[in-house]
């Protein structure tokens, strides 16, 4: 029988978990997998055609495959080496944020993507939020109670999956009663405490008449309340807004320091990036079929076009994409699905969503063949990047051409670079001089040269600025201290680049 390892802390969910475990064993007793159920009968056979190398550490396979009625399959899979320090796999949202649409094709062009794979489940009508929890470089961006399989990915590379349901506390100063967050960037019913960060807009609110209060992060770290509205309110870049309770809004005034904190058990410890989708398909090599308990009922369970998460025992994370509703795809179950993983190496995987969203792309292009006949607008997705990382105050910067080690120091695309760093940036074809200006700063220099002029001082480049792929590449380190910001190599080959 299909194993059920959950863990939760939270002592308000106990019951739910406790009535869904049994819910779940109920049902699989006639539906496990197990010898002799019959289940087998389901698995699809496979057949690489096709392997190619995109990046040192990640390939792609095209393969071929028939269900066990002997029914056509198509299957793109992309294998990522997650033990590389310069491969990575992650979630990114829309560029409108956790509200937003994109084409996963502009998704993973302007993340400099080798290959990418749609993400979660997301809601179909505006506001276009992902369906359950969505955690980015530690930052809970979307939080809510859906108890559905998570895919969790840490920064030593490392995958696991589970049941996440992290604990989210506020408290203000001078008041003892803690008050629990009932969720982060969700639609808000009466009684609900919602946390809205930078990622949900400018405002949060509906303007009828809700409490909202914003809180500010100032100089010593500790957030204040910034101000109290009712039906709208801005969020600040840095703090977030309160939607609230009318019994409990009173407890905030203007000033008063608040603490925010968030808990989870150990098994979620240094978690780095996380999406919930569902359902668990494979666990410790074998699959498992629990898509009814985790909610999934309808055509859902139906041969669909499907996507799917995996990491093998040795650490390499499989995307999996099957092309369905076709002559030459006709799609999968979740069982299906779950024999695909396996057959593919997963030790651990689960599914993400499908249907028309069901889409990936390797090296600028689409290269399965989504079943409404073009690209369909996602919430999210996954991306696989190479090359070295570079944060700004934390935030990872996209490139659409990758930074670049060459002769021991990193370059990047300068105009990306310097408008990060809050510059105006003019480029002079004829004379291919580039010049950034920012408060009381210039620096200025051309492709291929050895001095760059800044505040019309000159200064020696280690490595001169070159082209790669149509962009003008500089080094970092020279950007950063031309406009006044600090640079750090850390010991896990990451760029860090400080304003603040």
């Amino acid at each position: 029988m299909a194993k059920r390892r959950r863990i939760f802390w939270v002592s308000s969910i106990t019951t739910v978990v406790f009535t869904l475990t049994l819910s779940f064993n109920a049902w699989a007793g006639n539906y496990s997998g197990s010898p002799g159920s019959g289940q087998e009968a389901v698995k699809p056979t496979l057949k690489v055609e096709e392997e190619r190398v995109l990046a040192p550490g990640v390939k792609y396979l095209r393969v071929s495959g028939s269900t066990a009625g002997r029914e056509p399959l198509f299957v793109n899979v992309v294998e990522a080496n997650l033990s590389k320090k310069d491969v990575e796999v992650r979630p990114v949202l829309a560029a409108d944020g956790i509200t937003g649409k994109e084409n996963l094709s502009s998704i993973a062009a302007r993340t400099g993507a080798v290959a990418a794979v749609n993400g979660s489940f997301f809601s179909t009508t505006s506001p276009y939020l992902p369906v359950g929890n969505l955690v980015i470089d530690g930052k809970y961006l979307a939080l809510s109670e859906m108890l559905r399989t998570s895919m969790g990915i840490f920064k030593n590379g490392s995958v696991k999956f589970g049941y996440f349901r992290p604990g989210m506390m506020l408290r203000i100063s001078g008041v003892e009663q803690e008050i629990s967050i009932t969720n982060v960037n969700r639609l808000a019913s009466a009684q609900d405490v919602v946390l809205y960060t930078p990622h949900w807009g400018a405002t949060a609110g509906t303007g009828q008449g809700e409490d909202l209060v914003s809180l500010v992060r100032g100089s010593d770290g500790r957030l204040v309340v910034q101000e109290r509205a009712a039906g709208t309110i801005s969020i600040p870049p840095n703090g977030y807004a309160l939607r609230l309770p009318s019994e409990l809004a009173g407890a905030f005034w203007t000033g008063g320091v608040v603490e925010l904190k968030a808990a989870t058990d150990s098994y979620w410890s240094g978690v780095k990036h996380l999406l919930t989708s569902g359902p668990l398909l494979v666990e410790n090599g074998e699959p498992v079929f629990q898509a009814v308990a985790e909610g999934f009922t309808g055509t859902v369970l139906e041969r669909n076009p499907r996507t799917a998460v995996g990491v093998t025992k040795d650490g390499k994370m499989l995307l999996a994409v099957v092309d369905g509703r076709s002559e030459k795809s006709v799609g999968v179950t979740l069982e299906e699905l779950a024999y695909i993983m396996t057959d593919l190496g997963a030790y651990q995987a689960m599914g993400l969503d499908g249907g028309g969203s069901t889409e990936m792309w390797v090296q600028g292009k689409i290269v399965n063949q989504p079943s409404g006949g073009s690209e369909r607008p996602l919430n999210n997705g996954l991306v696989v990047l190479t090359g070295i990382p570079v944060y700004l105050d934390g935030d990872r910067l996209f490139f659409d051409v990758p930074p670049q080690l060459i002769n021991g120091r990193t370059l990047v695309p300068f105009r990306r670079i310097f408008e990060a760093l809050g510059a105006q940036v003019q480029y002079d074809a004829a004379t291919r001089m580039v010049t950034a200006v920012k408060e009381g700063r210039t620096v200025q220099f051309t492709g291929g040269a050895k001095q760059a002029l800044v505040n019309g001082e000159t200064v020696a480049l280690d490595v001169p600025a070159r082209e790669i792929n149509g962009r003008t590449l500089v080094p970092l380190r020279f950007a950063g201290t031309a406009l006044g910001v600090e640079v750090v190599w850390t010991k896990d080959a990451t760029v860090e680049i400080h304003t603040k």
